[in-house]
Order: C-alpha cells, then sequence, then structure tokens
C-alpha cells in the first residue's frame, strides 16, 4: 500500500461523501433554517451513538486484525465481528422501540417524531453492517473495492434524504437514512460477492473466542470515544437551545459543520493508509518515519485548507446554507485553530491507537471531552456561543501537547 495513490482515492471518495453531505446540508438549511440545522445535529450525534453501540467501535478493531492477518484469519475476524454487531443491533434496536417515546423527546424536544426513532430501531443493523463490510475491505487494503463500496453508500443516502425530504419535508429527511442503509446494505452485498469470496460464505453465527477478545480490548477506545463525543456535543448543544435559543444553536451547529467537514476531509483520507500500516509496522522506527510522513503532509494541508476556509467564510456559509446563517462566520475562527490542533493531535493518538496503547488513549479521550463540556457550558454562561469555540480552542490545544508528549517518550526509544 502507497501513500499518494491509496491518499489519492480516498480523498476522492471522501470529498464525494463530503459533498453529498454538504447538499443534504443545505437542503435542511433551505426547509428550516437554523432551527433545522440544529435538529439535524441532533439527529447526527443520535445516529452516531447507535452505530458506536451496535458495532462496539470494532471498526478499527476489524481494520487492525485484518491488516495484520491478511493471508490467513478473515474468516474468523469477519464473522466474529458480523455476530458481535447483529446480536448488539439486536438489543439497541429492542431499546428503542419499547422507549421509542422517551428517546423522541430527549432528542427532538418534541413527540412528532417518534416514527424516525422506530425505524432506526429495525433498521440499525443494517448501517452497522455497512461498516463492517468498510472496515474489512480496508484491512485487506483493497482500496478499489473499498471505494466503490463508499459511493454506492453515498448514492443511496443521497437519493433517500432527497426523495424524503421532497415527501415529508424534514421528517422524510431524517427517515431516509436509516433507509438508505437498508438499501445500500444489499447492494453493496451484490457489489462485494463476485470480488470477495470469502465473505458471501460466513455463516452469520460464528466466533472465534481468541478473536472476540482482541477485538473488543482494541475496540476500547473507539467506542468509549464513539460514544462519549456525541454525547458531549448534544450534552453543549442543549446546554445553548436552554440558555441562547434554538437560533444559536442553529449558529453553532453550522460552524461545527464546517469544521467537521474539513476535520473529516483530511483525517478518513489519511486513515486509509495510516491504521494498516502504522499497524503492520514491526519496529519504532518504523512508525516514527510514517508518523513524519503523515504529520508533515497533514501540516500542509491544514495551513493552506484552514487559510482558504477562513477567508471564503462567508461565501461557504452562504453557499452550504444560506444568507440567514451570516451571523455564524463570527464564531469560526477559534473554532478553525482547535479544529487544526485537533487534526495534528489525531496523527499522535491514532499512532497510540494503532500500537495497543488503549487504556492511555480511553483514559485521555474521557478526561479531555469531560473538560470540554465543563469548560464550554461555563463559557458559554459567560460569554455566549463565543464560549464554546473558546473551549474547544484550549482543550486541543492541551490534547495536542499531550499525545505528542507521549508519543516523543515511547517510539523514540
Amino acid at each position: 500500500m502507497r501513500l499518494l495513490p491509496t491518499v489519492s482515492i480516498s480523498f476522492g471518495t471522501t470529498s464525494i461523501r463530503l459533498l453529498s453531505l454538504l447538499l443534504i446540508t443545505k437542503y435542511v438549511a433551505s426547509i428550516g433554517g437554523p432551527t433545522a440545522i440544529a435538529l439535524l445535529g441532533q439527529f447526527q450525534n443520535l445516529q452516531q451513538l447507535m452505530i458506536s453501540l451496535t458495532t462496539f467501535g470494532s471498526s478499527q478493531g476489524v481494520t487492525k486484525l485484518i491488516s495484520e492477518n491478511r493471508t490467513s484469519g478473515f474468516e474468523e475476524i469477519f464473522s466474529t465481528a458480523r455476530t458481535l454487531i447483529f446480536v448488539a443491533s439486536f438489543i439497541i434496536g429492542l431499546i428503542f422501540l419499547i422507549f421509542h417515546s422517551d428517546i423522541t423527546l430527549k432528542i427532538f424536544s418534541k413527540d412528532n417524531y417518534e416514527i424516525i426513532i422506530i425505524v432506526l430501531g429495525l433498521l440499525i443493523f443494517f448501517n452497522a453492517a455497512n461498516t463492517l463490510l468498510i472496515a474489512s475491505l480496508n484491512g485487506v487494503m483493497n482500496t478499489k473495492l473499498w471505494s466503490l463500496v463508499n459511493l454506492n453508500q453515498i448514492i443511496c443516502t443521497l437519493i433517500c434524504v432527497l426523495l424524503g425530504g421532497t415527501l415529508l419535508g424534514l421528517k422524510g429527511i431524517f427517515l431516509g437514512f436509516p433507509i438508505s442503509h437498508f438499501l445500500s446494505f444489499f447492494l453493496n452485498y451484490l457489489l462485494i460477492k463476485n470480488r470477495h469470496e470469502t465473505i458471501q460464505w460466513i455463516p452469520i453465527f460464528k466466533i472465534n473466542v481468541e478473536v472476540l477478545k482482541r477485538l473488543v480490548a482494541f475496540s476500547g477506545f473507539t467506542f468509549i470515544s464513539m460514544l462519549i463525543v456525541p454525547w458531549s456535543l448534544t450534552v453543549v448543544r442543549s446546554h445553548i437551545i436552554t440558555n441562547l435559543g434554538d437560533l444559536s444553536a442553529g449558529y453553532w451547529q453550522s460552524i461545527l459543520f464546517i469544521c467537521t467537514t474539513f476535520q473529516m476531509l483530511i483525517t478518513t483520507t489519511m486513515s486509509v493508509y495510516f491504521l494498516p500500516k502504522v499497524s503492520s509496522s514491526s519496529s519504532n522506527f518504523e512508525i516514527l518515519l510514517e508518523i513524519k510522513r503523515i504529520f508533515r503532509l497533514a501540516l500542509l494541508i491544514v495551513f493552506i485548507g484552514a487559510g482558504l476556509v477562513y477567508l471564503s467564510r462567508e461565501f461557504l456559509i452562504t453557499i452550504i446554507f444560506d444568507e440567514r446563517f451570516l451571523p455564524s462566520a463570527d464564531y469560526l475562527l477559534f473554532q478553525l485553530l482547535g479544529t487544526m490542533l485537533r487534526v495534528l493531535a489525531w496523527i499522535y493518538s491514532y499512532a497510540l491507537l494503532a500500537t495497543g496503547r488503549l487504556q492511555i488513549l480511553i483514559f485521555l479521550e474521557l478526561v479531555f471531552t469531560t473538560l470540554f463540556v465543563v469548560l464550554s457550558i461555563n463559557l458559554i454562561n459567560s460569554s455566549g456561543i463565543m464560549g464554546a469555540t473558546h473551549a474547544y480552542l484550549l482543550i486541543n490545544g492541551a490534547y495536542l501537547i499531550t499525545v505528542y508528549s507521549l508519543c516523543r517518550k515511547i517510539f523514540a526509544k
């Protein structure tokens, strides 16, 4: 697996994914303005939370284990992960069906979205299964097929969401997401069927206990991260809604969306190369070499990209959303600076993740995310939306210093 070809394919796929997300966001903004964008943020965080619960954050663990055992052991790893998500999806889906009214009120603060929670509960397995397929293809380093599967999912999501919005408005948009996962799963299966024979013949209920132990151990960090990050954003957003109103929450969600999209474009692109490569490295010297290569590339992209985003902020806000969101441009600077630091910190944290320093990462994730929530709430009370952006910058700066110091201490030996 070579850096530039792999990153190029991944960048193209990720760019298309983000473009489709931009179109959906623009569509939501045109229908309901800042208030609808705030609801979209709540819904997306709920989806992320459900995926973390149904997969136990195992996607990166699957990628790592498969990349380490490409010549043998694929069937045991894949079938174990699939059984895990099947059981978890059944349990989580059942909980959502039983408590759909309470969950609806907690997420949307109104009860006329109950059908969305019910459909999510019924179809959550297919979203988790798509995640597993993509992680497995990344592990075997089949970048072209990985890209095709991703593109299929992107197209299905875009069609279902836009069609749902046309027929049912905002509620139809939210329903379009789980329905698209259902459709794309079967299309992905047909796409993979004749290109990767192992996947189609694996029984659903087949667990290798040793693989399960390794998968759960490795996935601990990802699972905690996927749980606590959506939780933290939901808490901060709810605090803004309660104290500053829906409109302010929509402004904050808009700059969060821009910065998250910028971050995803870089980290998702590079992770396709970085995780399998570091996982298969046999010495600290090789790991340091890969960190330096990725860091130099990321540093260049981050500074150029962030500069372009900030200089064109009003244009981007108008294009992605509309003129009603222009006041959010005043809050972008510190959020964007925090995102730059987060991207650079991601390189070091990913190196720690790939080499099994899970307890350290879980501890750091819990501490810094909790600090972000506490600091955000306090600064929002004194400085409004700007306080949340200040908190994000300060926390990510401290996080970068911490993971850099740890990597320097561990890998320089």
